[in-house]
C-alpha cells in the first residue's frame, strides 16, 4: 500500500472512530500502521496521530 493511502485510511479511522465505530476504526489501523512504521518517522504528525489512536483503541 502507498503511503499517502496508508495515511488517509488512518485518517478515516480518526473519523470512524468519533463517529464511534471502533471495530472499523481497528481494522483500518491494522492495514495502515504497518506501512506508516515503514515510511515515516515515529514523531512524523500522521504517524504520532495513528500511533495515539491505535493506543486508544487496543490496536
Amino acid at each position: 500500500m502507498p503511503v499517502d493511502v496508508a495515511i488517509t485510511q488512518a485518517e478515516l479511522a480518526a473519523i470512524r472512530d468519533r463517529q464511534g465505530d471502533a471495530e472499523e476504526a481497528r481494522e483500518l489501523l491494522r492495514e495502515s500502521l504497518p506501512v506508516l512504521r515503514t515510511a515515516l518517522l515515529p514523531q512524523e504528525i500522521n504517524r504520532a496521530a495513528a500511533e495515539a489512536l491505535a493506543k486508544k483503541l487496543g490496536v
